[in-house]
């Protein structure tokens, strides 16, 4: 094997501890704040971004309402009324959970989904797109309760 004559050598600077000479533009300790670096997964509830970052992302989701409703919407092919995503937006504001160290730019739709107390169906329709078919498909073979029907909309 050719490192056992040559030696092991650090190829990239993701696995160095410290500066590297000629990129003094590389700080290792940048990483730790990084959301992408060590990722936290949905459900944590531990308040870790600095406030700057927290600002950034409220500012974000509030600048983006239309389009993050439009994602939530395809996340769970059901075309959620106007009032229950309002209501889950609100919930998600209110509660500060953009804060939460999970919480990102990249997985917004999704935690507004994951940190919700309850979300109700009645009402709901379910889209009609591959993810919708196969979940009226699921709905209906293994549900005991619930049969899932095309109602033409």
């Amino acid at each position: 094997m050719i490192q056992n004559q040559t030696g092991i050598t650090v190829t990239y600077a993701k696995h160095t501890r410290g500066k590297i000479s000629g990129f003094e533009f590389w700080n290792p300790f940048d990483k730790e704040d990084c959301s992408l670096y060590n990722p936290t997964p949905l459900g944590n509830t531990e308040i870790k971004h600095s406030d700057e970052y927290s600002e950034e992302l409220r500012e974000l989701i509030e600048n983006n309402k239309r389009k993050i409703f439009k994602n939530i919407r395809e996340v769970v092919s059901i075309n959620l009324s106007t009032q229950i995503i309002n209501r889950l937006y609100d919930s998600f504001m209110n509660s500060n959970v953009y804060t939460y160290k999970a919480v990102t730019k990249y997985n917004i739709p999704y935690a507004i989904l994951y940190y919700q107390q309850s979300i109700s169906l009645y009402g709901q329709y379910i889209v009609e797109r591959i993810l919708g078919d196969l979940l009226s498909d699921r709905i209906n073979e293994k549900s005991r309760f619930f049969k899932a029907e095309n109602t033409g909309e």
